[in-house]
This record gives structure tokens, C-alpha cells and sequence, in this order.
């Protein structure tokens, strides 16, 4: 949830202050975030997650990105799809995930577009549907996001839900490889 839609809202500052330990932060943001603060949960969860001023516990990473998901929180909404997806911190429920992952998506979210295509094309937590696939990540890519983009590039390449193309795949293959994503450049080198 470390996105630019994170940001506060409110006159309190969740970032750490001068001299304030890693503890002393993390202190502020949980009780932010216990108080309704959206961002501070997005925060909380994410030191949760990656053990920052913490120990480390996905299950509170689940439970504060659920809080902030179900407040409307599209990075949350991600986030929780994904913890559901992976089962870290909650019970594995993929197609839980998916209905996270399609409302940031419909929200707008270029990665949660990603996430779906990923599902739609393997049939995890949905049924397997190439299409769909593609359609959600040529959105994403035609937003300039680089792995959707390698991801169309490869539906191109393969006749994944599109025709095969190799012209519009290496077309998409190249874009993501000048963001330096490093799939797409492996495609171009192995083909």
C-alpha cells in the first residue's frame, strides 16, 4: 500500500519524525490506524508485512489492509488480494481474491489489472478465460504498466486469448523492456 493514493488526509503526519525510533513510529501509525485513519493502516500493515519497526506478522498485515480495503483503499484492496491469494496471514481464498482484485480494478488500479489477468489466464479463482486475460492486461499496458505490458507482449507471442502476432508482440515486449523489466527483456533474448 505504498502508493501515492496512501497519502494522509489529515493534519497528522505518518511519517517518521526526526529522532523518532522505528518503534516510536510504528507506535503512532498503529494508533492511528486503530482510530480509522486509512492511510495509517495502509502504513501499519505494510511495517507489519515487512517487519519494520516491528516483528514481523502477516496476520496483522491481513487484518489492517482488510480495514483499510473495506474502507475503499484501492492498494489495500490489492494487498488483501494478494495476502488472500498467497494465504499469508489469512486463509488461502482465491476467489476472494479475485472479487478484491476486480474492485481496484474496475477502480482503476493498473496492478490489481494485472493480478486478475494473472487469475483469468491460469483459472485460479475464476474460470480459466484467455480473453479476459488479455483484455485486463492490455489496459493496464496501454497505461504504461510494464508488466502488463511483458504480459501482453507474451499473449501476442504465444496466441493467448489474441491471435498470435509477433510484430505487436515484440512492440509491447520493447516497450516494457526500455522500463527495464526484466521478463520482457528475456523474451527479447530468447525468441
Amino acid at each position: 500500500c505504498v502508493q501515492p493514493s496512501c497519502r494522509i488526509r489529515s493534519a497528522t503526519s505518518l511519517t517518521r519524525q526526526p529522532g523518532e525510533s522505528e518503534e516510536a513510529h510504528f507506535a503512532r501509525l498503529l494508533a492511528e490506524a486503530e482510530r480509522g485513519n486509512v492511510a495509517a493502516q495502509c502504513a501499519a500493515a505494510e511495517a507489519y508485512y515487512h517487519g519494520r519497526g516491528v516483528k514481523q506478522d502477516y496476520a496483522e498485515a491481513a487484518r489492517l489492509y482488510m480495514l483499510a480495503a473495506e474502507a475503499g483503499h484501492p492498494g489495500a484492496q490489492v494487498s488483501i488480494g494478494n495476502s488472500l491469494l498467497r494465504g499469508m496471514g489469512c486463509e488461502k481464498d482465491a476467489e476472494a481474491a479475485v472479487r478484491w482484485f476486480t474492485l481496484a480494478a474496475e477502480g482503476g488500479n493498473l496492478g490489481a489489472m494485472v493480478d486478475l489477468a494473472f487469475c483469468f489466464r491460469n483459472g485460479i479463482g475464476v474460470e480459466r478465460d484467455e480473453t479476459e486475460a488479455f483484455l485486463w492486461a492490455m489496459k493496464a499496458a496501454e497505461s504504461g504498466h510494464a508488466a502488463a505490458q511483458t504480459f501482453v507482449g507474451e499473449c501476442y507471442l504465444e496466441g493467448y486469448g489474441v491471435d498470435q502476432d509477433r510484430r505487436r508482440a515484440d512492440d509491447w515486449l520493447q516497450r516494457a523492456a526500455r522500463q527495464g523489466n526484466e521478463r520482457a527483456k528475456l523474451f527479447l533474448r530468447t525468441r
